[in-house]
């Protein structure tokens, strides 16, 4: 992340008072923080990822709680910019139903005209617009997406899907070469995952393998085969599924898995790889307690 701001959208959001507001299973100043650094994963360009900082402050069709409002369209764009701050007033006031309409077509066009949510008035759209919102509408997505207890939803497949359908230019390379994959194999991955934490080594060996078979592109069953191989000695194949691990969560910029975390989540590849270095099986606790998860 490049963007000089990014070291200021703390500041930022504590300035809105975001950090007292619920949103999903925590606060709106974790959401929009979360979905900014989603967006600098994928490539998108600094006023979206900005865009992502602030895009429910002013409240929004789906969530009325936002710390500002469209009196202070001004405010917010001495914060991020106006291009920024655009996006964010388009967000508000967007009939995000229609919006997702436009973008399902085969093909973008190149201008479309979306309702306000409020009052019907319609508001033209050119063809890079939609891209952006409909990009940041992915991320904010991808942020908030798990069961009532942070496990895993089912986003993988339906976003990878979508981003390949948006045509958006120059999105991270990595993020565009992700294996695209079944909403049953994405589904049916959820489930091996959830019941290999609760497994003997042998047998959560192997079900995790089937969960990056059906789906490749998340790291936390990386985690728990790093860490199993670790305790069975095998040193290169434990530093092998850390370093997956590592390039799955900074290729998506979110968890999967959201009982723990994203920021926990990142930082265990470089332990279990430097653990794997080191040839130790006996790991810090902090690696460990994320077993925890498979608790009755």
């Amino acid at each position: 992340m490049h963007d000089p701001l990014v070291y200021r959208s703390e500041e930022i959001l504590l300035s809105l008072g975001a950090e007292n507001i619920a949103h999903s299973n925590g606060t709106l100043f974790d959401h929009l923080l979360g979905t900014q650094r989603i967006l600098s994963c994928w490539g998108a360009p600094d006023y979206v990822a900005r865009g992502g900082l602030v895009h429910s402050v002013y409240s929004t069709q789906y969530f009325r709680e936002g710390p500002t409002d469209l009196r202070c369209r001004a405010d917010i764009e001495a914060l991020v910019g106006s291009a920024s701050e655009r996006l964010a007033f388009l967000f508000s006031i967007l009939d995000r139903q229609y919006l997702w309409s436009a973008v399902a077509t085969t093909n973008l066009p190149s201008t479309v005209s979306i309702p306000c949510h409020s009052d019907r008035r319609e508001v033209q759209l050119d063809r890079a617009t939609l891209q952006d919102l409909a990009l940041l509408e992915c991320a904010n997505y991808v942020e908030q997406c798990s069961e009532a207890d942070g496990s895993p939803g089912l986003w993988v497949s339906w976003v990878l899907r979508t981003l390949t359908a948006l045509d958006y230019p120059d999105l991270c390379p990595a993020l565009l070469s992700l294996r695209r994959i079944k909403d049953e194999d994405e589904n049916r991955a959820r489930q091996l995952y959830l019941t290999a934490l609760v497994l003997g080594t042998a047998e959560a060996w192997e079900r995790l393998q089937n969960v990056i078979e059906l789906n490749p592109n998340v790291g936390e069953p990386y985690i728990f085969l790093s860490l199993i191989e670790l305790g069975q000695g095998n040193w290169a194949a434990a530093r092998s599924y850390a370093d997956s691990a590592d390039n799955k969560f900074r290729t998506l910029g979110s968890s999967w898995d959201q009982r723990m975390s994203f920021s926990r989540w990142v930082a265990l590849p470089p332990q279990l790889a430097q653990a794997a270095n080191a040839r130790r099986g006996e790991v810090a606790l902090g690696l460990k307690e994320i077993a925890a998860f498979a608790g009755p």
